[in-house]
């Protein structure tokens, strides 16, 4: 399936319609449409450079969009800053992970739970169950673990603020095969046991097709095709994917 503008799924969580951006004079993100289900993982596929990470940061407020909107579980958020949109369970976790890596474990998974809307003060018991390492190592700074680690770490903190959908950009980027494998497993814990939506950037097309239900390409900052993961065949791989 082709589209132009925007990616028709039901049960949206989120939903992106007509968005531009541009750096200087390079338009970056053309006219992008893109939905995430509840429940679902929905990666979203491409070369390096075609706006998958500029897509993301705009998701979340971090770059403003020039045009178009963005609605999130029904809300307009298209004008709101990032910390109202992860009030309203939107998290992120960006490229390069970006953990505070003077604080400990604890303390930066804490920094996740200041901004819950619920008033929680308890670290998710369920998150030391998909990143059992992360309990062993509660006291030890961020910046003392491996690169593997910090990414579940960072991982962590942004589901220690309650979220509805957690974006993540490339988070097996660098990362030794048993923690590809453990992040893997959690997406999936959480969108069939916690009925969250993921929104996925990813470079592996085995991970995606392990954990992703749906997807979306892009191409020169256009979302050029979109489906369920079956729909992903050779001809679209070797077209958009291939390099």
């Amino acid at each position: 399936m082709r589209v132009s503008s925007k990616c028709i799924w039901v049960d949206d969580m989120l939903t992106v319609n007509q968005l531009n951006q541009y750096y200087g004079g390079s338009h970056i993100l053309r006219d992008v449409g893109l939905d995430a289900p509840a429940r679902q993982c929905t990666v979203v596929l491409g070369r390096n450079g075609v706006g998958k990470s500029t897509l993301m940061k705009c998701l979340m407020g971090v770059l403003p969009a020039a045009s178009g909107s963005i609605a999130f579980g029904g809300h307009d958020i298209s004008a709101m800053p990032p910390h109202a949109r992860v009030r309203l369970g939107m998290a992120y976790v960006p490229q390069g992970r970006e953990i505070f890596s003077q604080l400990s474990v604890e303390e930066n998974l804490r920094v996740g739970l200041a901004a819950r809307s619920d008033g929680a003060r308890e670290i998710p018991g369920t998150l030391f169950e998909m990143f059992p390492v992360l309990k062993k190592m509660l006291r030890r700074r961020g910046g003392d673990l491996s690169g593997g680690q910090q990414q579940q770490l960072a991982i962590g903190r942004a589901l220690c603020t309650g979220p509805k959908l957690l974006i993540l950009d490339e988070p097996t980027e660098g990362i030794q095969p048993n923690i590809v494998h453990d992040i893997g497993d959690a997406i999936l814990h959480l969108i069939h046991e916690q009925n969250m939506a993921v929104l996925l950037v990813e470079q592996k097309l085995a991970f995606a097709r392990r954990v992703a239900q749906r997807f979306c390409i892009m191409e020169k900052g256009r979302t050029v095709a979109a489906g369920p993961m079956d729909d992903l065949d050779d001809r679209l791989i070797g077209q958009y994917l291939a390099v």
